[in-house]
Formats: C-alpha cells, structure tokens, sequence
C-alpha cells in the first residue's frame, strides 16, 4: 500500500508490473491475467443466436397470419348465413318476397323487398345488409345465376352460396330445407 497525500492507492498483486513490498513481483512470462476466464461470448455465437431468433420469429409470424386468416374466412362465413336466416326469416315475418342480387364487379349483395306492386322492389339499405354491399377481400357468388329469391313460405331459389378469396373458392354454403338450416363446407 503507498500513500499519495491522502490517497491509498495499492495495485493487485497479480497485474503488478513493479516489484511490491518484500521484493515480490511478476517473474518474467508471467501473463497479468492469473488463469481465471474471462466470461462472455463470441461474435459468432452472437450472430448464431440473433439468426435463430430471426428464423423462430419469421416462422411464429407466418404461422399467426395463417391462423388470423382462416379465423377471419371463419367469421365471414358464419355473418353470412346470419344475414341468409335474417333474410328468409324476415321474408316469412313479412309475407313478401325478398331477393338478394350479387353486384359481378364487386361481389356484393344488395338486398330488395317486393313493394305494394308485384313486380317492383324496393331495395333495403340497413347496416345489416350494407355489411355484404362490398365484402372485401371476399367475394360472394351463387352457382346459378345472379339472384336469389326468399319466399314467404321459406323457400329459397338458388341451393349454393360460393365465397372466394383471391379468385380461389375458399368456402360453400348449402341452404338445406325451409327452417334455415344451411350447411357450410370449407374448400383447403
């Protein structure tokens, strides 16, 4: 230990290049480490590890749009065949015919209510039915035609409902009977 005015200051013993008190010093070839390892990594193993990470991210992402995906299809659908029961429920509440027509530009439905006249129909905008008006990124499609008529007595004149997503067929939905029962089939 020297003293330096009110300082003490001593140095270890081990990274000691002068001589210490009773003549002890670093022999010569003596490293100022004693033996003890430094701890810490590599930049490789860095660089291993930030890219193992990178790759565990980018396989959890692709996976989790998958998944946010097919839910999304899986909720469309299910709104789908809402609106289709509200439609042929209401029709048969009224008394009047009810037909949906889907817009070929954009794959919509728009919704229309028979008027006083036989012949003419009023076209219905609620919330409910602006829902389908521009579904985007699906698109709705009959396998017959471009309208679809409810009657009062529950029937229904076009048997197939089609969704597509990007140009592909993604799901169908099967009007079954008169009481709303409709049968979704998903298309892998």
């Amino acid at each position: 230990m020297r003293r330096i005015g009110f300082i003490s200051w001593s140095r270890p013993p081990h990274l000691s290049p002068l001589p210490l008190e009773g003549g002890e010093g670093r022999s010569e070839g003596e490293s100022y480490q004693t033996g003890s390892k430094t701890s810490g990594l590599t930049l490789i193993e860095l660089v291993t590890v930030a890219a193992l990470i990178v790759i565990l991210a980018g396989l959890a992402t692709t996976r989790f749009v998958e998944s946010f995906q097919a839910r999304r299809m899986d909720h469309f659908v299910k709104e789908l065949v809402i609106f289709l029961r509200y439609v042929q429920f209401k029709t048969i509440e009224e008394g009047t015919i009810h037909k949906l027509e889907i817009e070929s530009d954009s794959g919509g439905i728009r919704g229309f209510s028979q008027d006083e006249k036989p012949s003419k129909f009023r076209e219905i905008r609620t919330p409910f039915f602006n829902r389908f008006r521009n579904p985007k990124p699906f698109s709705i499609g009959l396998d017959q035609g471009d309208e679809v008529y409810f009657f009062p007595d529950g029937r229904i004149s076009s048997n197939m409902f089609l969704i597509k997503s990007d140009s592909q067929e993604q799901a169908s939905i099967a009007v079954k009977n008169r009481l709303g029962v409709f049968e979704v089939a998903f298309h892998e």
